[in-house]
C-alpha cells in the first residue's frame, strides 16, 4: 500500500491506496494530487487568478469553462436542495464578516447585513447550458466555495482514482474522508470531541451500503473570527437566510453520504438548520446519516443520531 500527504487548498490531503501494483498506486496518487491542485486553481477564493475569482470580479463576463459550468450547476442544485441553508452565493456575507481574514473590527450593523443579504440567493444565478454561461442578477454578487469546494474536489479526484487498478483507497482532506473499496468491509473512523478537539468523542465501525462513501464534519471549534475588542468570538458558519453566523446549540455535525459534495453540503445544512429541522432533513434522504453533537442542559455534551447512523455505525469505544 502507498500513503502520501500534501498541502492543497490550504489544508492537508492524505491519500492511502491499497494495490497489488505499487507503481500503479503511485501513479494514482500523483493523478489525484494533480487533479485537486487543478481544482484549487479553478475554485480558490484566495487566489486572484483562479477562474472563480475572475468570475466574481467580472460577473457580467458570462461564458465559463466546462469545469466551472459543471461546478456552478452542481452548487446551485445543492443550494436548492437544502432550501438555501447552504447557498453558494454567500460570498457578500463572507466578505462582510471577514471570514477569510478571521479578524473583525466590529460586528456589522443591521443595515450592512441586510444590504449584503440582498445580494445572496442561488436563484439569482442564471446558468445557460446552450451559451455555457453563468450570469449573476446583481452587481456585487459572488460565489463562495467554502461549504462545497473540498467535497467537490474529492469527488473529481475519486473519478481519476478509479482509472487505476486497486483494492481500496481513502482520501482524507483536512478531516473530510472519501473511501472506496472493491469489497465491502468495515471502515473505522474517529469523530472529534467538539468540546476538546484534541480528543476523540468516539470511534465508529462503519458499514455503509455505498461505495464510495464520504464523511464530513461541520463544527465551529477549529475556525472562528475574533472581533478586535477581543471579547467576542464569532463562528465561521453563516446562515445565508439571516446573514449572521449560526448560533444554536449544535457543536458539530458529522454526515455520511455516497459522495463528498453531498456530505460536505449536508453537514453545513444540518448545522445551519439546527437539531430538529436538521435531522428531519437527513431522515428524508435514504442515502444519508448524521451524528449531531450538541450542548445539553447544564452544558454537557449530548448526541442525537439519525435512523441510518444507528444502522450503519457501531460505536467502538468512548474516550473521555
Amino acid at each position: 500500500s502507498v500513503t502520501r500527504m500534501r498541502q492543497v487548498m490550504g489544508t492537508l490531503l492524505e491519500i492511502s491506496v491499497e494495490s497489488k501494483d505499487n507503481a500503479a498506486a503511485e501513479h494514482a496518487v500523483s493523478a489525484v494530487f494533480d487533479e485537486v491542485e487543478r481544482w484549487d486553481s479553478i475554485l480558490s477564493n484566495h487566489k486572484e487568478d483562479s477562474e472563480l475569482s475572475q468570475l466574481n470580479s467580472n460577473p457580467r463576463q458570462g461564458v465559463v469553462s466546462d469545469d466551472m459550468f459543471h461546478f456552478v450547476s452542481t452548487a446551485r442544485y445543492w443550494s436548492e436542495r437544502t432550501n438555501g441553508a447552504f447557498d453558494v452565493t454567500v460570498e457578500p456575507l463572507t466578505r462582510l464578516w471577514h471570514l477569510r481574514e478571521r479578524t473583525l473590527d466590529r460586528i456589522p450593523a443591521n443595515k450592512e447585513i441586510a444590504a449584503a443579504r440582498a445580494l445572496v440567493g442561488y436563484r439569482y444565478i442564471a446558468v445557460s447550458s446552450s451559451a455555457h454561461s453563468v450570469l449573476f442578477s446583481f452587481d456585487g454578487m459572488g460565489l463562495d466555495t467554502g461549504g462545497i469546494g473540498k467535497g467537490y474536489a474529492l469527488d473529481r479526484a475519486m473519478e481519476k482514482m478509479r482509472n487505476f487498478e486497486m483494492e481500496s483507497c481513502t482520501l482524507n482532506f483536512g478531516g473530510q474522508i472519501l473511501h472506496w473499496s472493491a469489497e465491502r468491509r468495515v471502515f473505522e473512523v474517529g469523530v472529534k470531541n467538539p468540546v476538546s478537539p484534541g480528543n476523540l468523542y468516539k470511534t465508529y465501525q462503519v458499514k455503509s451500503p455505498f461505495s464510495p462513501f464520504s464523511f464530513s464534519t461541520s463544527a465551529n471549534y477549529e475556525r472562528y473570527v475574533t472581533v478586535s475588542s477581543g471579547i467576542v468570538r464569532v463562528g465561521h458558519i453563516l446562515d445565508p437566510r439571516t446573514g449572521r453566523p449560526v448560533d444554536n446549540e449544535i457543536l458539530s455535525v458529522t454526515v455520511i453520504y455516497p459522495d463528498g459534495t453531498g456530505a460536505d453540503v449536508m453537514a453545513k445544512a444540518v448545522f445551519v438548520n439546527g437539531r430538529e429541522r436538521g435531522q428531519a432533513f437527513i431522515d428524508l434522504n435514504r442515502s444519508a446519516a448524521a451524528l449531531i453533537l450538541y450542548k445539553g442542559p447544564g452544558g454537557q455534551l449530548m448526541e442525537q443520531v439519525s435512523a441510518n447512523w444507528k444502522k450503519w455505525c457501531l460505536a467502538k469505544e468512548a474516550k473521555p
